[in-house]
């Protein structure tokens, strides 16, 4: 073999892989020359880098935490009602009746449905809310009982004609201060009218209203509060059931009454079963009546009423 021309690369094995030659020491643990060990100052200047970050996001965490505290201690812009709840009505006659509220000097109304004929009407609808100030004691609240009656001349267009007035003073509904409700009161009003004949003013019938001033808060949504979003903060990927409000009901279902007057048997008298729904310290919450209820002689004559 003739000897080798010094600047020939192919008579000995290249550096960095395996082979027999003596210059190769096995290239499977020889590390690459393209890869660069990082040094101490590297090192140093990316942990620099990192905590600087670090601390921008704890600023910025801490001044969105200001402003959602600052939030919630802004105030709100609060408008207030008067919740008007008509409990048990009683008139001289059986006729079709709906009750009507306002303010005294206000335009805003408010009525009720129209009860079955009946001396004793119970209104589907018997919660009205009517638009105030939280200052209310100077106000009085005017409560129009009406019938609805139809002109024989045109049946099919029933009208209502005004039966009586009443008026409830205001003066003990006051809301305590940094308070979003006064306290729940319950007054009996008396609707009166003049007789057309002789003058002299009538006491036609007569119902139980519930009253109370509550605040309703509509928050300003123009600088809402904010979440920060961060690594430790929930995840989004969070599914919730279908949460169906809750509804409470009470039935009263009432099998005899005791204690009643005997009844001739020529005689007829009904019957009205009342439900009121009272807080520990003995305010009403709801108040409702049955239907009026024939008494049958027979089944009243020991003082008992059984159904």
């Amino acid at each position: 073999m003739t000897d080798a021309d010094p600047g020939d690369e192919t008579t000995g094995p290249k550096p960095g892989l395996s082979g027999d030659g003596e210059g190769g020491d096995g290239g499977d643990d020889a590390p690459g020359e393209d890869i660069a060990e990082p040094t101490v100052e590297d090192l140093r200047r990316e942990k620099e880098v990192l905590e600087q970050q670090l601390d921008d996001s704890r600023k910025a965490m801490d001044e969105l935490r200001r402003q959602n505290e600052t939030l919630a201690k802004a105030p709100t812009s609060r408008s207030w009602v008067l919740d008007i709840a008509v409990g048990e009505c009683e008139f001289a006659s059986a006729f079709a009746y709906f009750l009507e509220v306002q303010l005294e000097g206000h335009a805003e109304k408010r009525r009720t449905d129209v009860s079955l004929p009946t001396e004793r009407p119970v209104f589907a609808n018997g919660t009205l809310l009517l638009s105030v100030d939280a200052n209310v004691r100077k106000e009085k609240l005017k409560v129009s009982a009406y019938l609805n009656v139809v002109d024989p001349s045109n049946p099919g267009s029933p009208s209502a004609k005004l039966l009586g007035i009443g008026f409830l003073s205001l003066e003990e509904l006051q809301v305590p201060e940094n308070a979003t409700a006064s306290k729940r009161l319950v007054r009996n009003v008396s609707f009166t009218r003049t007789a057309e004949i002789e003058g002299k003013e009538l006491t036609v019938g007569r119902s139980t209203i519930v009253m109370q001033v509550k605040a309703l808060t509509n928050p300003d949504t123009t600088k809402s509060p904010v979440t920060i979003e961060s690594a430790l903060a929930p995840s989004l990927d969070k599914s919730l059931w279908q949460a169906k409000p809750f509804e409470s009901r009470l039935r009263l279902l009432v099998h005899r009454a005791d204690a009643l007057p005997v009844l001739e048997e020529t005689s007829q008298s009904v019957f009205r079963a009342a439900l009121r729904l009272l807080q520990p310290g003995g305010h009403v919450l709801h108040e409702v009546a049955s239907r009026s209820l024939k008494v049958v002689p027979v089944t009243s004559s020991l003082g008992q009423v059984s159904w």
